[in-house]
């Protein structure tokens, strides 16, 4: 049974609020079945939810699931949730939410969007630049798109763009038209033993492009090029790069303030075209180059990749600007990686002013595996303000906020630790000024903090 083709399916969702599982819940109601679902917090992607007719619960209780045919959940469901238990006893059709995601796409012309870092920004500029193509997508994706004011689209066609999710391995159930890999780092080593598990999955992701399907790929990344020389034989490849020769490339790179320029050039077409992209950053113009490949790859004309590019705004959470402090323009990132600070970093200081960085670590086992590298890019920060470990669910470990700030405290003498997020914004003050860019970084509720923050008046501190 597929709920997506089965009108007033009674469909439950465990977690609705979640970025997987909320656009699911939009386009499954959208398509006529009858969603409901819970969540254990009341927040704002609720009330979208409820403006569809889709009935949400806050707290998780056994007989919010009553007359449920369909029981979705996620990784972050534990066992013991009392409506999982309920769906077990009474023997409804359970669903984790990327079979269910599977099910749309593995019936369609998925163009699967995978990779350690990118995949959100990537998976939202395909989905526009087919949109401007008039090819009217489904779209799924782990961040609000502000082209399409939701973090989905219900389109028309058979064509699908799905931002995969590598952290639980469950990527590796779906079937590729058009198969991009961004890259491959270091990460999620709580459910992988180590690197090398990690890029067997991505090899098996590989397998399940279909035989008439393709693989768009990372040559300037090692990790990608090492997978796809082993995984990848008999496979359709086409390989993007900025700083080695592949078939797609981008050069005469321009960084802008808050855009960039660049020239694509097609190998196999022998095309050459000017792009403007209107998101900053060096790292975003590969991350373009790979969405304008899958593009093209589809079919898509050079006319409709300028005009899909330049009409992309962004991704919420990706270096979005959201108001300001005491005169200082305060940016939201997702960066919560060694890597992603990094790239993120060189974003903000291209603005040429002065950054105050507030990091949020997220998860034990991450910060744990990858110690050195937080107190390396920590360490070149600058103004940093650390806090304490949002644990997404883990128990505690030996390492903790403190743990890391006394590590990067070493190198960085300007760095400063505080525990409690409320006691931030005073000592943020006086650290600031209009010439003052302020990055709050991390995939934990930091970004709550971010949003408040703007909503200060200075008299108020």
């Amino acid at each position: 049974m597929s709920p997506w083709n089965q009108q007033n399916v009674k469909c439950f969702f465990c977690g609705i609020g979640g970025v997987g599982m909320n656009p699911m819940a939009h386009l499954l109601a959208l398509r006529g079945a009858k969603v409901s679902g819970s969540d254990s917090n009341d927040k704002a992607v609720l009330g979208a939810l409820r403006g569809h007719g889709i009935k949400c619960f806050v707290g998780h209780k056994a007989e919010n699931v009553n007359g449920a045919e369909v029981f979705i959940y996620s990784t972050a469901i534990k066992k013991d949730n009392p409506e999982l238990l309920y769906a077990e006893k009474h023997n409804l059709k359970l669903l984790h939410r990327s079979e269910l995601l599977a099910k749309l796409v593995n019936n369609s012309r998925g163009v699967n969007i995978a990779g350690s870092h990118g995949k959100t920004t990537v998976s939202a500029l395909t989905a526009i630049i087919f949109d401007a193509a008039e090819l009217d997508p489904t779209a799924v994706v782990g961040g609000y798109i502000q082209k399409f004011n939701a973090y989905y689209k219900n389109g028309k066609s058979d064509w699908v763009v799905v931002e995969t999710d590598e952290s639980d391995g469950s990527f590796q159930i779906f079937d590729s038209e058009i198969a991009v890999i961004l890259n491959i780092d270091t990460d999620h080593m709580d459910y992988y033993e180590n690197l090398n598990a990690l890029i067997k999955a991505f090899g098996i992701f590989i397998s399940n492009i279909k035989p008439d399907g393709v693989l768009v790929y990372n040559a300037d990344d090692q990790n990608v090029k090492k997978t796809v020389a082993e995984y990848a034989g008999g496979k359709k490849l086409i390989s993007c790069a900025v700083e080695t020769n592949a078939d797609y490339t981008a050069s005469n790179i321009k960084l802008n303030k808050h855009s960039s320029e660049f020239t694509v050039r097609e190998i196999n077409t022998g095309s050459e075209y000017e792009i403007i992209l209107n998101v900053p950053g060096n790292h975003n113009v590969l991350n373009a180059l790979q969405a304008i490949a899958a593009a093209r790859t589809a079919g898509v004309s050079i006319p409709a990749v300028k005009k899909g590019c330049e009409s992309f705004k962004g991704v919420n959470r990706r270096f979005q600007f959201i108001g300001k402090f005491c005169g200082a323009n305060v940016i939201d990132d997702y960066a919560h990686h060694p890597r992603e600070i990094s790239v993120t970093l060189e974003t903000a200081k291209a603005l040429g002013k002065k950054v105050v960085t507030i990091f949020q670590p997220h998860r034990y086992t991450r910060t744990e595996k990858l110690f050195d590298e937080f107190t390396q890019i920590l360490g070149k920060c600058g103004n940093l303000i650390l806090t304490d470990i949002y644990s997404a669910g883990e128990a505690p470990a030996g390492v903790t906020g403190e743990t890391l700030y006394k590590s990067v405290r070493e190198i960085n003498n300007k760095a400063v630790y505080i525990k409690n997020l409320n006691d931030i914004p005073a000592v943020l003050k006086k650290y600031v000024s209009p010439d003052t860019i302020i990055l709050f970084l991390g995939a934990g509720t930091i970004s709550n903090l971010a949003h408040r923050i703007v909503e200060i008046k200075e008299g108020d501190l």
